[in-house]
């Protein structure tokens, strides 16, 4: 399939970042008090001008990875999927100023709560958790379903972005742990204390993506290594989570069966061939479900 490579340049952004900062702030305020409806949709038709517009060069990347993901589509097909997929992105960030009426407007319907209760009442549990559809909504769920639980975020570039991301996630009662191998060491206490863990597995750093694999090498430099580190060494039970687009803003979140990667807590660090083995597990698990929702995933845009 012929589909262009990326242009090496970037167009000129016509506004100061500081002035698209106050902009947005402005707009996420006064969006928490339109209907939910609108603002989602406003967002999707934003999202997809914004990057016909302004972001030529994720777009070319989109095209490409998707070219290669799914290689038994046409080209029209690939650019049905990408606008899809901005579409999706664009409702994503409108959808910020909402999050707090989508559970009473009945947008949300939780699927698999059963298997997250039942693997807390065992003892400690890890969340791993993926960027489809909109993660956001995992804060009121759990609270929902009345599950406290600590979140190593992924941290947004944009300050406001994030501002406005952990400002939501605070006021559902989420305790945030700082990205990394910073929020590693009290992420371990709050899970040898029997506690509940989200970590996000396909991640991006260096703005490369480190997982799912996708046919690459597997290795032992991110979160899914994080993740099964930490549960060796706490004893938690891995319960996969994740979110689905339905219809406009509309939601479904899904937790898997809980899996245990050994039956004693570890009192060393795993060696890391022991650590591979689980990580190729564990993407075993993660990488299926991106793969069916590329056009729910943020980070879709991104090399690998």
């Amino acid at each position: 399939m012929n589909i262009p490579a990326p242009p090496k340049t970037k167009p000129r952004d016509p506004l100061g970042r500081s002035v698209q900062d106050a902009i947005y702030l402005g707009l996420h305020r006064m969006m928490q008090h339109l209907p939910v409806g609108l603002v989602s949709a406003c967002g999707a038709h934003v999202g997809w001008f914004i990057v016909r517009r302004y972001k030529q060069k994720a777009l070319a990347q989109a095209r490409l990875n998707l070219a290669r993901l799914k290689p038994e589509l046409s080209p029209d097909e690939i650019e049905a999927l990408c606008e899809r997929l901005y579409r999706h992105i664009g409702r994503l960030f409108f959808e910020f100023a909402c999050l707090t009426r989508l559970l009473p407007q009945g947008r949300i319907t939780i699927l698999g709560a059963d298997h997250l209760k039942a693997a807390t009442a065992q003892g400690p549990t890890l969340i791993i958790y993926l960027h489809t559809g909109n993660w956001e909504v995992t804060a009121p769920v759990m609270q929902k379903i009345g599950q406290k639980f600590s979140d190593i975020y992924e941290p947004l570039q944009n300050e406001v972005e994030l501002r406005i991301a952990n400002e939501m996630r605070e006021s559902f009662g989420v305790d945030l742990l700082p990205p990394g191998a910073a929020g590693a060491r009290p992420a371990l206490r709050r899970l040898q204390a029997g506690g509940c863990i989200a970590i996000f597995c396909d991640e991006l750093r260096n703005d490369k993506i480190m997982a799912p694999f996708f046919d690459r090498p597997p290795h032992t430099k991110g979160n899914l290594a994080m993740a099964a580190r930490l549960a060796r060494r706490s004893g938690a039970r891995i319960v996969i989570g994740y979110c689905v687009r339905k219809e406009g803003c509309a939601f479904e979140t899904h937790f898997l069966p809980a899996l245990q990667l050994t039956q004693q807590a570890e009192t060393r660090p795993a060696e890391d061939h022991v650590v591979l083995g689980d990580v190729i597990r564990l993407n075993a698990l993660i990488e299926p479900i991106i793969r069916t929702h590329l056009d729910q995933w943020y980070y879709a845009d991104n090399e690998f």
